[in-house]
C-alpha cells in the first residue's frame, strides 16, 4: 500500500497572535511540510507489553521487546484549531495528535514577557483537551492515560520579513547590534521558563530558507529528530494503555465482543504504522483465544447469514457491512464474526504479500462456517452454504490472482507461481463440489455416485429466503446454463492441478468431468478424458474400478463393445475390481463381476485367443495340508477354495501349480466344478513321480479361454534377507517318495573310448507297472548337440522294443512294451561337448501304462557328468631303433582314484609296445601324479601306415564314491537276512539314500546320523512316529554293525575277477547285493597310442682327445660322431643332404674354427654315419658339458623331412681349471692400412 493512500498521524501546530508570527508560521509549516513524511523511525515497544512479539535478546540474556522500523510515517500538519480528536470512528492512532508544534517569531523580550510567555501557557493548557478520550472511562484510571508532547519552536528572522521590535530600533545603525542579544534572551527566558531537568521542550531553528527551492537538509535535521522522539513516545505510551485494556479484558473474561474491539484497536494501531507482521500475530491470538469459544459456545451468537447478499458477500475487499459497529452493539452475528475475522486477517495477509496463504487458509475457513452453519440449515434459504462457499472461493482466486499480478509485476517467481496454482486448484474444487451439490439439490445431475457423496445430508431450509448471486440464480433455472459453468470451473481447476503437479487432484476433477460427460451423452469426450485417467491407473486408488465400468458403458454405447481393444479393457476392468476388493472391502464393487467375466469368456470365444487374469482374487485357492497322498504314481491333495462372487460360479478346471528350488513342476487339477459362495473343499490329482519338498507356485481356475491366476512365488529380484525370508514363510507341502514309481535317468557309460565319439545313455526304469507306450523327447540345456538318427543303440529287455520318430515328432523315441521293474538303456550318441563336460538334458515323457488308455507326462531337468577324473599326458624320446614314452596320470581335484594296471594292446603287428606297470590296483589321491615308461619297437622292416594308431591304451579306474557306495550296499545286504515289512519301493529308496550318506566319505558310519536320517525321512514323507520309521531305524542299526564287517578285499578284486556270486537268503539282499556289484563295477578309458611320424633319428656322440682336466683357456678338439637312423621313416628318400650346428653358449665354450657344416646321407641304407672335428675353447672354469648340436635338413622335397636328434653323452664334459700364473699378450689394434704406411 503507497503512502498516499494511507491515513496520516497528526501533527499540531500554533502561534502567538501577532502578523509577524503568523507569516513566519506560514513559510515555516510551507517549509517543513516539505520534509514529511517522517522516514526510518525505529522503535522499540516497552518490555510490559505481552501482546506483541518479543524476539530479540539482551546483552544480559534477557528477552526485550524487538526493534520495529517504520520506513515512512505520513504526517499530516494540522493547525490546533481545527484538529477534532472526539469522531471515534477514525481510529486512535489517527486522531492522536503524536505531537504539538508551538512556533515562537519574537525578538523582544519584553514582548515575550507581556505576550508571548502567557499565549503559550495558555496553549500549553489546551493540548489536553485535543487528546483522544477513548480510553479516560476504563475502571481504574484516575488521569488521562494519553498525555500530550509537545515542541516549542524558535523561529529566526527572515530578511525582508516584518520584525517584532519598534521601528526606530530597527531603523538606527546603532541600536542593530541588540538584535542578537534580545533574541539570545527570548531563548534563554523560554528555555528557563519550559525545560525541566529530563526534558528540553525548547528548540531553535538557527536557519529558516526563504523559498522552497532551497533545500538545505541541515536545517531540519535537529526539529524532525525531536519530532520523532516524542511521535515516538507517544506511539508507545498509545500501545502500553491498549495492549493493558486486553490484559485486562483477558483476565476479567470480558465478553468476546469487548476482547474482539480491544484487540482491533491495538490492529489498527499496528497496521497504521505499516506493521502488519505484528498484527497479523495479534490476529493469530484472537483465533487461538476466540475461535475455542465460539467452537464451545456457538450459541452465544445468532447464526446469521439471513440477511439479503450474505451468500453472495465479497469478503477480500473493503467491509461491506459495519462490523466494528456491530461489535460495540453485541449484535453481531456468528456468520459475520467469522466473515470479518476472515476478512481482516486476509487483507492483511495480502497487504503483505502472502497471497498464497490467503488461499491456503480458505479452505478451512469455509469448512468452518459450513460445520457452524449446518446446525442452523433450516433457517436458512435453501442451498445458502453451498452459494456462499462457491462465492467465497470463486471471489477468492479472482481477487488473489489481482494481488499476485500486482506484487510479482513482469518477473514470476517459480516456486510462488507453483503454490498458488496449487492452492487456486484446492479451491477451485470446493467451488466444483458446492456447484454439483446444488445441481443434484435442483435435479440437473442425478443422486448417484459420484454426485451423491457431494449432495447435503438434509432437505430442511427456510421457504422465504433465496440466493442472490447472478451466475448461480441463472445455472439453478437453466441444466445448459449449470453445464456451462460447471464445465468451466472443472476446466480451471483441472488446468491450476497440472500446473501444479498435483497428480490426484488432477485425476479426482477429470473423473468428475467425465462423469459429467457422460450424464449428457458425450461419450466420445467421455472417452477421451477416461483414457487419459487408465493411463495413470497406478494413481487412481479407489477411482480405478468406477472408472473402469464407466470406461466400458463408454464403449458400449459407442458400438465398440468387440474386438481386441475391448478385450483389453474389460481384462483391466476385472484386475480393477481386485484392487478394489483390497482396498475398499466395505464398499459394493462398482461392476457386476461375474457379469464382466460371463462377457470376457464370451470375447474371447469369438476372438480364439486364450485370455490370463494375473492376480485375480475374486476367489482364493488355500492349502492348509503340509503332505500330498500318494497312491502308486498318483498324488493327490485337498484345496479349499473360497469364492468372494455374490452368486455360483461354474469354472471348467481348477488346477494348482506346485514347485521346488529345483524348478521342478508339478501341476494339480481338477475338472469342471461350480463354486457356490463362501469356502468350497475340492480334491486336485495329478500323476508324477517327484518327491521332496514343493511350495506353492500359482493357483489357476480356467473359464472357457479365460484363466484366472493367482501367483505366490516373486518373480522380482529380492535381497538376500527378503528370499531367506520368504524361503522360510512360505508354506511348503512334502510328497512323498515311490521307489517303485517310473523314473528316467542320463548316465554316462562305463566303458569310454576316444577312438570314436562320445556318448551318453538315457536309461527309462519301469516302475511297479508295466509302460506299454513311452514317447521320449530331450532338449539340451546347454552347449552339448547329438545327432538324431534313424536308430540308436539300445539294451532293451525282453519283448521291449524300440522305434524312432512318432506322428507328433520325427526326432522322438517310443518304446513299447517295457515290463515292470526293467529298465531301457538307451547310447545317444554325441557330436559337440560343453567344456564343462556336463550334459544338462530336459526329458519329456508321454507314457500309458498297461491295461489303461490314458496318457501321462513325465518331465524334468536331468544332468550328467562326462569329465575324466584324471589328465594323461605323454612324452616322447625317439632312438635310434626305439622309442621311450613317458605316460603320466594326474587325478583331479575330487575323490580319490582306484587304478587298476595299465594295459596297452597292439592294433598292428608292425609295432611293439613294452609297459612295466604294478601288477596289483593302486589308489591315487586328488593332484597326485603316478608315471610309467613305455617302450616301442618296430617287429617288421615293412613301413607303417600314418593314420593307423598302432596301439591302444587301456585305464581301468575306479572312483572312492563308488566304492564306498559298494560297500555301504554290501553291508545292507549283509543286514537284510531279516527282511523287514517293506511297502512297495522302500528298498529303492533306502538304496539311493544309502548312496547318498556315504557319498562324501572315506570309511563306513558304524554310528546314527540322526539329522540326515531324519531330513530324509521328511523327505519321503513318512510320519516320524509311524511303524515305518521305527522299522527303518531298527535295519539302520543292524546296517551299522555290518558295516565294520565289511571286508577290504571286496574292493581290492581286480577287475577281471568276477569271482562266484554269493547264495543269499532272500530276494532283498539279492537285489541289494546286485547294486552294490554296480556300484563297484570298474570304469574303463581306451585311448588309441600313435606314434609320431619321423624320417631320420640323429645320434650325436662327442669325444675329447685331451685328458679329463683342462686349463682354462686351452684348445680342446672334439671329434663328433653322427650316427642317422632312417628306422621310424614312413616313406622312402633319395640322398638327403643334412645341416649341423654347434650351439656355442659362449660363456662356457666358444667354437674355434667352423661351426656349421652339410653333408650328403644314403636314405636307401637303414644306418649311416658321419665324423665331424671341430676345437672348443673354456671360457669359464668348472665341469663343463659339450655343446649340443642341432641337425636340420638342408634338402627341399614334396614334404617336409622330419628329425630327431639326440646326445648319447650329453651328461659327459670336461673339468676346467684356473692357469697357474697369468699371462699377458700384446695385441696391436690399429688398422691394416696405418700399420703398411708406418713401414
Amino acid at each position: 500500500m503507497s503512502t498516499l493512500d494511507m491515513p496520516a498521524v497528526p501533527v499540531t501546530y500554533a502561534t502567538h497572535s501577532s502578523s509577524h508570527a503568523n507569516v513566519q508560521l506560514a513559510h515555516a509549516m510551507t517549509l517543513l511540510t516539505e520534509q514529511m513524511p517522517l522516514r526510518n523511525l525505529h522503535w522499540r515497544p516497552s518490555t510490559t507489553v505481552q501482546s506483541l512479539p518479543s524476539t530479540s535478546i539482551s546483552a544480559h540474556g534477557k528477552t526485550a521487546s524487538a526493534l520495529r522500523t517504520l520506513q515512512e510515517m505520513p504526517i499530516h500538519l494540522v493547525p490546533l484549531a481545527s484538529h477534532d480528536a472526539s469522531t471515534r470512528s477514525v481510529p486512535v492512532l489517527f486522531r492522536l495528535p503524536c505531537v504539538h508544534l508551538y512556533f515562537v517569531s519574537c525578538d523582544d523580550s519584553d514582548l515575550y514577557r507581556a505576550q508571548v510567555r502567557n499565549e503559550i501557557r495558555n496553549w500549553m493548557a489546551s493540548l489536553p483537551s485535543h487528546m483522544p478520550t477513548d480510553y479516560e472511562d476504563e475502571p481504574g484510571s484516575a488521569k488521562p492515560v494519553l498525555t500530550p508532547e509537545y515542541l516549542i519552536v524558535v523561529l529566526p528572522h527572515v530578511p525582508g520579513t516584518p520584525s517584532s521590535m519598534s521601528s526606530s530600533s530597527s531603523a538606527s545603525g546603532k541600536m542593530g547590534r541588540f538584535y542578537t542579544s534580545s533574541k539570545s534572551s527570548v531563548l534563554e527566558k523560554l528555555r528557563a521558563d519550559f525545560n525541566t531537568s529530563t526534558v528540553e521542550r525548547v528548540l531553535p531553528l538557527h536557519k529558516l530558507p526563504t523559498n522552497v527551492q532551497d533545500t538545505d537538509p541541515t536545517v531540519w535535521i535537529e526539529l524532525i529528530a525531536r519530532m520523532k522522539e516524542l511521535i515516538l513516545a507517544s506511539l508507545g505510551r498509545l500501545v502500553d494503555v491498549q495492549d493493558r485494556r486486553i490484559v485486562t479484558a483477558s483476565a476479567h473474561e470480558t465478553s468476546i465482543c469487548d476482547l474482539l474491539l480491544r484487540y482491533e484497536a491495538l490492529i489498527h494501531t499496528m497496521e497504521g504504522l505499516d506493521l502488519m507482521h505484528d498484527a497479523l500475530h495479534l490476529y493469530d491470538q484472537v483465533h487461538n483465544k476466540i475461535m475455542p469459544l465460539l467452537l464451545d459456545k456457538p450459541t452465544t451468537f445468532p447464526p446469521g447469514g439471513q440477511e439479503p447478499g450474505d451468500d453472495s458477500l465479497l469478503l477480500l475487499g473493503p467491509l461491506r457491512k459495519p462490523y466494528e459497529q456491530l461489535l460495540a452493539n453485541e449484535r453481531i452475528t456468528l456468520f459475520d464474526m467469522m466473515c470479518y475475522l476472515y476478512a481482516r486477517y486476509s487483507m492483511l495477509l495480502g497487504a503483505v504479500g502472502d497471497v498464497v496463504r490467503v488461499m491456503q487458509q480458505t479452505p478451512l475457513f469455509v469448512v468452518h462456517v459450513a460445520r457452524l452453519l449446518r446446525p442452523y440449515k433450516s433457517e436458512l434459504a435453501q442451498g445458502f452454504i453451498e452459494a456462499w462457499s462457491f462465492s467465497v472461493a470463486v471471489d477468492a482466486v479472482e481477487q488473489c490472482q489481482a494481488w499476485l499480478v500486482e506484487w510479482q509485476g513482469e518477473s514470476e517467481d517459480a516456486k510462488t507461481t507453483q503454490a498458488f496454482h496449487a492452492a487456486k486448484a484446492e479451491l477451485l474444487e470446493l467451488a466444483v463440489r458446492q456447484l454439483i451439490s446444488l445441481g443434484v439439490q435442483t435435479g440437473h445431475v442425478p443422486s448417484k455416485p459420484p454426485f451423491a457423496y457431494l449432495a447435503p445430508t438434509s432437505a430442511r431450509y427456510r421457504r422465504d429466503a433465496h440466493l442472490t448471486r447472478k451466475e448461480l440464480l441463472e445455472a439453478i433455472k437453466k441444466q445448459d446454463v449449470f453445464d456451462s459453468q460447471c464445465r468451466n470451473v472443472l476446466h480451471r481447476a483441472i488446468l491450476a492441478a497440472t500446473l501444479s503437479q498435483q497428480m490426484p487432484r488432477t485425476l479426482r476433477l477429470k473423473y468428475l468431468l467425465a462423469c459429467l460427460e457422460t450424464e449428457r451423452g458425450a461419450y466420445a469426450d467421455a472417452e477421451k478424458l477416461l483414457r487419459e485417467l487408465l493411463s495413470q491407473a497406478s494413481s487412481l486408488s479407489a477411482l480405478l474400478g468406477p472408472t473402469h465400468a464407466m470406461f466400458l458403458h463408454c464403449l458400449d454405447q459407442q458400438g465398440l463393445a468387440h474386438g481386441p481393444l475391448y478385450t483389453e479393457a474389460m481384462v483391466a476392468a476385472v484386475q480393477a475390481l481386485c484392487q478394489w476388493r483390497v482396498q475398499m472391502p466395505h464398499l459394493p464393487p462398482p461392476m457386476d463381476e461375474q457379469a464382466l467375466l460371463f462377457t470376457l469368456c464370451q470375447a474371447s470365444e469369438a476372438q480364439h485367443v486364450d485370455t490370463t487374469l494375473l492376480g485375480y482374487n475374486g476367489c482364493d485357492v488355500r492349502i492348509d495340508d503340509t503332505s500330498v497322498r500318494r497312491t502308486r504314481d498318483e498324488v493327490s491333495i485337498t484345496v479349499c477354495v473360497t469364492s468372494y462372487l455374490p452368486r455360483p460360479l461354474d469354472v471348467d478346471l481348477v488346477s494348482v501349480c506346485l514347485t521346488n528350488y529345483r524348478q521342478d513342476q508339478i501341476l494339480l487339477t481338477c475338472g469342471p466344478t461350480s463354486l457356490v459362495p463362501g469356502p468350497n473343499t475340492l480334491t486336485l490329482t495329478c500323476t508324477t513321480a517327484f518327491q521332496g519338498l514343493f511350495h506353492i507356485q500359482t493357483t489357476q481356475l480356467r473359464l472357457g479361454r479365460v484363466m484366472l491366476e493367482q501367483v505366490h512365488v516373486h518373480t522380482l529380484p529380492l535381497t538376500l534377507a527378503d528370499a531367506q525370508y520368504m524361503e522360510y514363510t512360505r508354506h511348503r507341502l512334502c510328497i512323498p517318495a515311490d521307489g517303485a514309481a517310473m523314473d528316467v535317468r542320463l548316465e554316462a557309460p562305463k566303458h569310454v573310448s576316444l577312438a570314436h565319439a562320445r556318448t551318453i545313455d538315457v536309461v527309462v526304469q519301469a516302475g511297479r507297472t508295466s509302460l506299454s507306450r513311452a514317447i521320449l523327447r530331450w532338449q539340451s540345456m546347454d552347449e552339448t548337440r547329438w545327432t538324431p538318427s534313424s536308430s540308436y543303440e539300445a539294451t532293451l529287455p525282453d519283448g521291449c522294443a524300440l522305434q524312432v520318430g512318432s506322428q507328433e515328432d520325427a526326432e522322438a523315441i517310443v518304446l513299447t512294451s517295457l515290463r515292470a521293474r526293467h529298465h531301457a538303456r538307451i547310447t545317444v550318441p554325441l557330436t559337440h561337448v560343453s567344456r564343462a563336460a556336463r550334459v544338462q538334458w530336459h526329458i519329456t515323457m508321454r507314457y500309458q501304462e498297461e491295461g489303461t488308455s490314458a496318457w501321462h507326462t513325465w518331465q524334468r531337468t536331468l544332468a550328467a557328468e562326462l569329465g575324466l577324473p584324471f589328465s594323461i599326458n605323454i612324452q616322447d624320446f625317439f632312438r635310434l631303433d626305439t622309442l621311450l614314452s613317458k605316460l603320466s596320470l594326474e587325478a583331479m581335484p575330487g575323490p580319490s582314484l582306484r587304478m587298476a594296471p595299465l594295459r596297452i594292446t597292439p592294433s598292428s603287428a608292425s609295432m611293439q609296445a613294452t609297459l612295466p606297470a604294478p601288477t596289483e590296483a593302486y589308489t591315487l589321491a586328488p593332484k597326485d601324479t603316478s608315471t610309467f615308461l613305455v617302450q616301442f619297437a618296430k617287429t617288421g622292416d615293412q613301413p607303417r601306415e600314418a593314420n593307423e594308431p598302432p596301439c591302444t591304451l587301456h585305464v581301468t579306474y575306479r572312483m572312492h564314491t563308488d566304492e564306498v557306495q559298494g560297500r555301504g550296499l554290501y553291508a545292507l545286504a549283509l543286514a537284510l537276512a531279516t527282511v523287514p515289512a517293506w511297502d512297495d519301493g522302500d528298498q529303492a529308496l533306502l538304496h539311493a539314500a544309502i548312496r547318498a550318506h556315504v557319498k562324501t566319505r572315506t570309511t563306513l558310519p558304524t554310528t546314527l546320523d540322526e539329522a540326515f536320517w531324519s531330513q530324509t525321512v521328511r523327505q519321503w514323507g513318512w510320519p516320524r512316529d509311524s511303524e515305518r520309521v521305527e522299522t527303518l531305524y531298527a535295519l539302520l542299526q543292524r546296517w551299522h554293525d555290518a558295516c565294520s564287517h565289511v571286508d577290504d578285499a571286496l574292493t581290492l578284486a581286480p577287475p577281471d575277477d568276477k569271482g562266484p556270486s554269493p547264495s543269499w537268503a532272500n530276494e532283498a539282499q539279492a537285489t541289494a547285493w546286485a547294486a552294490s556289484q554296480a556300484s563297484l563295477a570298474w570304469r574303463q578309458l581306451s585311448l588309441p597310442l600313435d606314434v609320431p611320424v619321423v624320417d631320420a633319428v640323429n645320434a650325436v656322440t662327442m669325444r675329447a682327445s685331451t685328458a679329463s682336466h683342462v686349463p682354462l683357456g686351452t684348445p680342446v678338439p672334439v671329434r663328433i660322431d653322427i650316427a642317422t637312423s632312417f628306422h621310424w621313416a614312413v616313406d622312402t628318400f633319395s640322398d638327403v643332404e643334412l645341416q649341423y650346428n654347434i650351439l656355442g653358449d659362449y660363456d662356457h665354450w666358444i667354437v674355434w674354427g667352423h661351426k656349421k657344416g652339410v653333408w650328403t646321407v644314403d636314405a636307401s641304407a637303414q644306418m649311416a654315419h658321419h665324423t665331424v672335428e671341430a676345437t672348443f675353447v673354456p671360457v669359464s672354469t668348472g665341469h663343463l658339458a659339450f655343446p649340443r648340436v642341432r641337425i636340420t635338413p638342408v634338402t627341399s622335397s614334396s614334404r617336409p623331412f622330419r628329425c630327431e636328434t639326440f646326445m648319447t653323452n650329453a651328461a659327459e664334459g670336461l673339468y676346467i681349471t684356473s692357469s697357474s700364473a697369468p699371462r699377458m699378450y700384446w695385441v696391436d689394434l690399429r688398422p691394416c692400412d696405418s700399420l703398411a704406411s708406418s713401414t
